[in-house]
């Protein structure tokens, strides 16, 4: 290995903490922390540099995936600053799953002695989810605690805080996805310096609106391009990975190929689709929205940077999430000059014009 380049290996990882269909009672319980410690054991086997997280939206499973990696890894996320105090928040949180416990009571036939019993230990014991049917995301949505659902991991025997620099950046447009009523999206960006050549990485994860329609994602990820072009200045590298919700030849993904992103994926598969939902996925294929097979989760780079190996992990029985994870192998090598990462940018409206498509077809 070269003296002035270093190595490092990015996964992006929607995690789906809890869904409001996949079931009720102890069993979902035990179900959730049963595949959460796998999710755990793979990773910490694959044994990535950074870990770009999405939807960890119950702040106890934040908590436990942070506590599980400490060892090994710091971490960015950040907790809803509008969080209720102290006994406020559990006499909301009682209020709140008391309510579901009524609903499920009324009109499923499910024993309602169980329910109390798994609210009552989950509540109580910082280890347990409280989760039965959507109550995890429920209660991540309407009590507000990760802002964003987002966490943003790195190896602290490769990389420290650049300059302590970490921020939770919230969408300017909400519009398009239903659920950003009851929380906002946004995205993730730490500054992290390599030990070893001191390049600077500019560590952004991403978590767009969900959905078909395409127009809402668009002014986010132009966001996301400013943001990066306004702090070009202070890093070699771009790492721009998350879930897009998008895939390839969409007008928001396009945004990034514009501005000379590279496609991990697309850089070393250019001929394969590299689905990450996927309808072989037991998780993707249950779910309420039936979705056809896309590659919506990427990991983009730019600046003094090659791709020397992109794949798709977690990707095969147990399924662990609704999602595969993208896990990218990357040198990256001192730039010559501050802002070289990232060419300058400007606003633009994108058609997707015969020749474009052409262009950026898989």
């Amino acid at each position: 290995m070269s003296s002035n380049q270093d190595h490092i290996s990015v996964m992006t990882f929607n995690v789906f903490t809890g869904s409001p269909w996949s079931g009720f009672g102890h069993q979902a319980l035990a179900d959730d922390l049963s595949r959460q410690r796998t999710q755990l054991e793979m990773i910490q086997q694959i044994d990535p540099d950074i870990l770009c997280f999405q939807e960890l939206y119950d702040e106890k499973v934040l908590f436990r995936f942070q506590t599980a990696l400490e060892k090994d890894y710091d971490c960015y996320f950040l907790l809803s600053t509008g969080n209720l105090p102290g006994i406020l928040f559990l006499v909301s949180e009682a209020i709140l799953a008391l309510f579901l416990l009524l609903l499920t009571c009324l009109f499923l036939d499910l024993a309602a002695l169980e329910r109390v019993f798994v609210f009552l230990f989950s509540l109580f014991f910082v280890d347990m989810t409280i989760r039965f049917g959507g109550f995890t995301v429920l209660k991540g949505f309407l009590l507000g605690r990760p802002l964003f659902g987002e966490a943003v991991f790195w190896k602290r025997a490769k990389f420290t805080n650049y300059q302590s620099e970490c921020y939770a950046i919230q969408f300017s447009s909400q519009a398009g996805d239903w659920l950003n009523n009851f929380r906002q999206r946004g995205f993730l960006q730490v500054f992290l310096q390599c030990n070893k050549t001191q390049v600077v990485l500019n560590v952004l994860n991403v978590h767009t609106n969900s959905g078909l329609d395409d127009s809402g994602r668009v002014p986010q990820t132009q966001q996301v391009v400013e943001e990066i072009s306004k702090n070009a200045s202070k890093f070699d590298v771009l790492i721009c990975a998350g879930d897009f919700n998008a895939q390839p030849l969409t007008e928001s993904v396009g945004i990034l190929l514009k501005h000379g992103y590279t496609d991990c994926w697309h850089a070393k598969h250019p001929d394969a689709h590299g689905y990450t939902w996927d309808n072989e996925n037991t998780f993707a294929k249950t779910g309420i929205r039936k979705i056809p097979n896309e590659r919506v989760d990427f990991i983009f780079v730019s600046g003094k940077v090659d791709v020397t190996d992109c794949h798709l992990a977690l990707n095969s029985p147990p399924y662990v999430s609704d999602h595969y994870s993208v896990l990218a192998h990357l040198a990256c090598h001192k730039s010559e000059a501050p802002g070289t990462a990232c060419p300058e940018i400007f606003p633009i409206q994108l058609e997707l014009t015969e020749e474009l498509q052409q262009q950026l077809q898989l």
